[in-house]
């Protein structure tokens, strides 16, 4: 009796008799009967295998997803429980993981019995994996998909990994199915038998789906890693950027942090800093370096292609080294660093400003392992933040120095008002500033007296020495000095010959020094004396150093001969007393020209017999009074530079003009002959202010009687508007000082906001448009943002309304909308005027605000504009070109926070996403039975 299911006959029921005797039709229905039971029990059998069969592999599914969930940072063990499902549901004695990265398969996890395991690892460490057919690996590589050998021993194609052992094959079942990623095929799945015994479609298609779990695993431990590894460079070019902020005047936290990591993202066993000093480098910050490393960086060593950093510094370029012991064309010293720090690996940076490398970052690791490209790009990101760090630190500096300086010579002028009889202090003051600001280590002035001989007085520093005469013999260098009129610069009293000055050499080895500068006080072309300086080491002194003892030189040569001009007469002591409280007026006045140019007046006035002195400033062309002293009366009103006046031609001429009568000039002056008529004085005189070759103003003195000014007088003007000149350059190289100051304030404010702030973009817009204001001379400041054609206030500061009631609209009649269209910055001084007849919706919102100037300097990311700072005031001035630059600056900060907190969000809406998905898989392999708490994840994440 046939047994069937589903119309399919799968057996057969045979009943037999020994003898002759057919089966009736009764127990033929009842034998039917029993075939039908006998396919129902078959049928259940084997459904209840196949239900146990499905059970076991959802279970391992499961655990294999929950592993998944639970093994973000580490694929170990993932791929472990991949090979171990391998042999237990696919019935293989052996399954391992194979991880192919550039031809080279690395075992990554195995189960159960390889045959010959060490030979197999050693085999795919020297051997290519390539597409072929003689081995499992190669085939999957050729095929690009699962592939079976039913019988190793019978397939004539395989060769198999142990060729080169000898081993002879025997019979066994190999299974391959490949790892992708994005259609790259990333490893093998490997499932054996010792026997030939074929796998199973539904094997094939169980162990295919381990093969997917297990790249989907990589991927997301990839993903994970690499999210962390961004977050952690954010993080660590934040800290960087805080250590920038906070330490304007040193850059050594900066290098500390940039080495520490540098060393720790790129996963380097060691890293340093060095920085160029002169044809020099310094090592100046490592991190992790042995001890014994340091006994030989300590000391400059030559820039030079000797070494890793040297061939940075002249190359100037980023340099690679996958395996230092085989460079070539190093220096012994570099050889014996690199013995005594075993580096083998190594990435050189460098750090550059502008086009010189100032710099060079170095990694080490002690093994080889190439620096990835990320890795290159992080460091080279991290030398432009050491190069700001250095950059601001000298700025910073330089202008500290600037108004050091600047004080330094405030307190010798000081010192020269109040010392007009006596020149002993200002001298002694000077060789203190010039030892002081000059790096020497000692400092003195010599003087030639009325017989020609020559006086050192006291110096001051730590090289003894006596006042003394010197001999003027020209064999010293101070004696040369004076009598060639010229400065020397010596870097070491040892090289100079002894035939030329052998005295000057015998004074070096008695008082132990080795650098001279010795710059001569010079009048008239002539000497009349010199500033000496010592330092105890050799090392010619700096440009700058030589120009600021230049500058004492100047000033000791005042001080001498307004000491002589004062012992000479009574009227010079008058002079030199006018003199002194003009000075002491500038030195107590460094911000503000008005009080000096005040006194000037009064000084003139007093010390010439002139009823009235003016000081006028050339401004835009005209001629403006800016102070005056006396009883006439001087009138405010401008007049142009033109030789209708006395100042006017004094000022053209650059020459100092005298008129007797200017009443009676005729047709020679005729604007100044109607003032001398309005305001009833007679003998004018004027003399100009000049600068730099250029007159920027006049001293105007007037009498109401015919009386000219003696030439005595004359010359008193003259030193006057001299004074007036350095008071007024004074106060400008003071305002520009701290004006360049204040920017860098500014600027510094911004970065720590930027730094403080890296989620919320508000606090730092918002410093931005305080500091706008603030620094620009600008009532108001807003930042905008572009947002559906609206340009929305993000950050403001003032008291003109912050455009939230009635936004701006993204049209060219904004001043704003303007510069973010054409992406560049919209100056206009005067809305109201005809040349701004464009911006009509300025000039509508003047009538509410009374705004009139107004500036606007987009945000520019990546060529498109994102919105603008806009600066509004209620004058119609305008704003400097200054003021314009500093606005700019702020807008490139502006663009970077707003880059940064993006970046920032970017990165934690990712990291939440992940977890989200996380969460959901865990669910998954929590509830295999229950589809609910998985749907219930879902709709919460």
């Amino acid at each position: 009796v046939p047994l069937r299911r589903d119309q399919l006959v799968i057996g057969a029921f045979l009943l037999r008799r020994d003898r002759l005797r057919t089966f009736t039709d009764g127990e033929i229905k009842l034998v039917e009967t029993f075939a039908d039971q006998a396919v129902i029990a078959m049928e259940n059998v084997r459904l209840f295998n196949e239900t146990k069969e499905a059970l076991e592999r959802q279970t391992a599914t499961s655990d294999l997803l929950k592993v998944i969930s639970g093994s973000t940072q580490d694929i170990a063990p993932v791929l472990n429980t991949v090979v171990q499902n391998a042999v237990q549901l696919c019935g293989a004695d052996s399954a391992y993981i194979l991880r192919i990265e550039d031809s080279i398969a690395r075992l990554m996890a195995d189960a159960g019995t390889i045959p010959e395991r060490e030979d197999f690892i050693r085999y795919w460490q020297e051997h290519p994996i390539r597409p072929s057919r003689e081995t499992l690996t190669g085939r999957v590589l050729l095929e690009r998909g699962s592939v079976q050998i039913p019988d190793t021993a019978t397939d004539d194609e395989y060769v198999g990994q142990l060729r080169a052992t000898g081993r002879p094959r025997g019979h066994s079942t190999l299974l391959g199915v490949p790892l992708s990623r994005d259609g790259e095929l990333i490893g093998v799945v490997v499932a054996r038998r010792n026997i030939a015994r074929a796998f199973s479609p539904r094997e094939i298609a169980l162990l295919e789906t381990f093969a997917d779990q297990a790249a989907i695993a990589i991927e997301n431990v990839r993903l994970f890693n690499e999210t962390k590894e961004a977050l952690e460079r954010q993080t660590a070019t934040s800290e960087i950027l805080r250590a920038i902020s906070g330490s304007l005047t040193d850059a050594q936290p900066v290098f500390e942090a940039v080495v520490e990591r540098a060393a720790r993202l790129c996963d380097a066993d060691m890293a340093t800093v060095s920085l160029r000093a002169g044809d020099s480098m310094n090592v100046v910050a490592g991190w992790n370096m042995p001890p014994a490393w340091y006994s030989t960086a300590r000391r400059s060593m030559p820039i030079d292609s000797g070494s890793a950093a040297g061939r940075v510094y002249v190359e100037g370029r980023t340099m690679v080294w996958d395996d230092f012991t085989r460079a070539t064309g190093t220096s012994a010293m570099a050889r014996k660093q690199r013995r005594l720090s075993g580096a083998r690996s190594a990435l050189a940076v460098p750090i550059r400003r502008g086009s010189e490398v100032v710099g060079v970052i170095v990694l080490r690791r002690v093994t080889v392992r190439p620096f990835a490209p990320q890795h290159i790009a992080l460091i080279e990101s991290f030398a432009d933040q050491a190069a700001i760090a250095i950059e601001n630190v000298r700025l910073f500096n330089d202008t500290k120095e600037a108004l050091e300086r600047q004080m330094a010579i405030s307190d010798i002028l000081r010192v020269i008002s109040s010392s007009p009889t006596d020149v002993q202090p200002v001298l002694d003051t000077i060789a203190q500033s010039a030892a002081r600001f000059c790096g020497a280590d000692d400092a003195g002035v010599v003087v030639v007296g009325d017989g020609g001989d020559q006086r050192l007085t006291a110096t001051q520093g730590g090289i003894p020495q006596v006042v003394r005469e010197m001999r003027g013999t020209g064999r010293s260098v101070t004696a040369r000095s004076i009598e060639n009129a010229r400065l020397f610069n010596i870097a070491d009293m040892e090289a100079l010959s002894d035939d030329e000055f052998a005295e000057g050499k015998e004074y070096a080895r008695e008082f132990g020094y080795r650098a001279f500068l010795a710059a001569p006080l010079l009048k008239d072309g002539r000497a009349i004396g010199a500033i000496q300086l010592r330092r105890n080491a050799p090392g010619a002194f700096s440009p700058a150093q030589v120009d600021l003892v230049q500058t004492f030189a100047a000033q000791a040569v005042i001080a001498l001969d307004n000491v002589r001009l004062f012992n000479e007469t009574k009227e010079s002591l008058e002079r030199q007393t006018a003199t002194s409280e003009i000075l002491k007026v500038i030195a107590a006045s460094p911000s503000d020209i008005a009080p000096v140019l005040e006194a000037i007046a009064e000084s003139t006035a007093r010390f010439c017999a002139a009823e009235n002195a003016t000081v006028v400033l050339v401004e835009d062309g005209i001629l403006h009074p800016r102070a005056s002293f006396g009883g006439l009366s001087w009138g405010v009103a401008p007049y142009p530079v033109d030789r209708t006046t006395v100042s006017g031609r004094a000022v053209v001429d650059r020459q100092t003009v005298q008129v007797a009568d200017l009443q009676a000039s005729d047709e020679e002056y005729p604007l100044g002959q109607a003032q001398a008529l309005a305001m009833g004085h007679r003998t004018a005189m004027a003399t100009p202010l000049i600068r730099d070759g250029r007159a920027i103003g006049a001293l105007l003195l007037r009498r109401s009687e015919v009386r000219p000014f003696s030439d005595k007088q004359l010359e008193l003007v003259r030193i006057f508007a001299d004074q007036a000149v350095i008071a007024i350059e004074n106060v400008r190289l003071f305002n520009e000082t701290k004006e360049a100051l204040e920017r860098q304030t500014a600027v510094a404010e911004v970065l720590r906001s930027i730094a403080g702030s890296p989620t919320d973009v508000g606090p730092v817009l918002e410093t931005i448009a305080t500091n706008a204001a603030r620094f620009c001379g600008a009532e108001d400041a807003v930042v905008v943002l572009v947002r559906d054609n609206e340009l929305v206030p993000m950050g403001h500061y003032g008291p003109l309304p912050t455009l939230r009631e009635v936004p701006l609209r993204m049209e060219r009649s904004s001043v704003a909308a303007t510069a973010i269209f054409d992406r560049r910055t919209v100056h206009v001084p005067d809305v109201l005027s005809p040349a701004a007849a464009e911006f009509t919706q300025a000039r509508d919102r003047s009538a509410d605000t009374g705004q009139r100037g107004m500036l606007a300097a987009p945000l520019v990311r990546e060529g498109r504009a994102i919105g603008a700072i806009l600066l509004r005031k209620s004058d119609a001035l305008g704003f400097t070109e200054r003021q314009i630059e500093l606005v700019e600056t702020f807008a490139d900060q502006a663009v970077i926070a707003i880059e940064n907190v993006r970046l920032f969000k970017e990165t934690t809406e990712s990291l939440e996403r992940q977890t989200a998905l996380g969460e959901i898989l865990e669910v998954i392999a929590s509830s295999p039975t229950d589809q609910q708490p998985v749907l219930d994840a879902i709709v919460r994440n």
